[in-house]
């Protein structure tokens, strides 16, 4: 789900795990042939995870199962994980349906919150906005039912993130595989008293930090937040000041009794 934020990209992303064959030659000269996995997509491009050192505009080919080819260009490293290092790309064709999904409309481009939603029995996907009793429904119940074209009838229809029919499946790996790690973790949280300001559509508030790394942090609260919902965050925080808020998701939640819960941040780029 996203909230709706200023933002540069031509289209919405959608976070999603998608198995991709990748050609090209890498940094050092070298031809090559990978099993990558996306961590998000758009209509023009997305996130590719790898585990090879690429550089800015060389050209890849990308390949799905039962797809046809198509050509993009590395726009940039997006950030180094213990998996790889996350290029951003961009498509040579951008009218290509290269991921097979049908993205938002302008009009949909404006709602609050979008999820990427699949149906239970065709595997169709789409990218539906929702208000907030329906994201209630979705989070407490797990499903939702919806018209589904395809069909042509009213279905049940799950949050996916991964590829059609494999709903909450084992993430794809990368090939070379990646060194197994010790720590769940892709970096290292560091306790520290700072606040920060959590905005999510109609409201803001202060929280005190518990935790915090490079890749998100963790908060307390009296209030209540969706596991799934995508927020805005800026941290640390200051009164009256020009503070800068980056987009969020909540990853987890845990009550600590009473009215207070503890919750799990992770950023998003």
């Amino acid at each position: 789900m996203l909230t709706r934020t200023p933002t540069h990209r031509r289209s919405a992303r959608i976070a999603i795990q998608i198995p991709v064959e990748v050609c090209g030659v890498d940094a050092n000269g070298d031809s090559f042939r990978d099993l990558a996995r996306t961590e998000s997509v758009s209509e023009h491009g997305g996130c590719l995870l790898m585990n090879r050192s690429l550089q800015p505009q060389q050209e890849l080919r990308l390949r799905r199962a039962s797809r046809d080819e198509t050509i993009a260009r590395v726009i940039g490293l997006v950030r180094r994980t213990h998996e790889g290092e996350l290029y951003g790309i961009g498509f040579e064709d951008a009218s290509f349906d290269f991921w097979g999904i049908q993205f938002p409309t302008t009009a949909l481009k404006s709602a609050l919150f979008r999820v990427l939603l699949e149906c239970s029995q065709c595997a169709s996907r789409e990218v539906v906005s929702l208000n907030e009793k329906q994201l209630e429904f979705l989070d407490d119940d797990g499903h939702l039912p919806r018209d589904c074209n395809a069909c042509s009838a009213r279905t049940t229809w799950r949050r996916t993130e991964f590829e059609p029919g494999c709903n909450k499946q084992t993430p794809v790996p990368l090939a070379p595989a990646a060194k197994p790690s010790s720590n769940r973790r892709s970096t290292l949280r560091a306790r520290i008293e700072i606040s920060a300001c959590i905005r999510k559509p109609g409201s803001e508030e202060v929280v005190s930090i518990i935790d915090i790394s490079r890749g998100g942090l963790r908060f307390r609260s009296s209030r209540l937040y969706a596991t799934g919902n995508w927020v805005q965050v800026a941290v640390p925080f200051t009164a009256n000041a020009a503070n800068i808020f980056v987009p969020a998701q909540v990853v987890w939640q845990e009550s600590k009794g009473g009215a207070e819960h503890d919750y799990g941040l992770k950023y998003v780029k």
